[in-house]
């Protein structure tokens, strides 16, 4: 009895809480605009939250992707 409860507790939960993916065209191809889209919300998030000034937000962008990756 014990392990039959256990097994509906398991069944109820989420088996993951977050799932990520690596996005460097592993996944999807160029061709996808997946990498166009990541950018325009890493540049969004740069300016929004960080507080980055949007004229320098593109330059600052690819100077980090170049040093760093997506």
């Amino acid at each position: 009895m014990d392990f039959q409860n256990q097994y509906q507790q398991a069944d109820q939960m989420p088996k993951y809480e977050c799932v990520l993916f690596d996005l460097d065209d592993t996944l999807y191809p160029s061709s996808s605009g997946m990498s166009k889209q990541c950018t325009k919300h890493i540049e969004e998030y740069m300016v929004q939250k960080l507080g980055i000034e949007e004229t320098t937000v593109t330059q600052l962008n690819q100077v980090l992707y170049k040093n760093y990756g997506t």
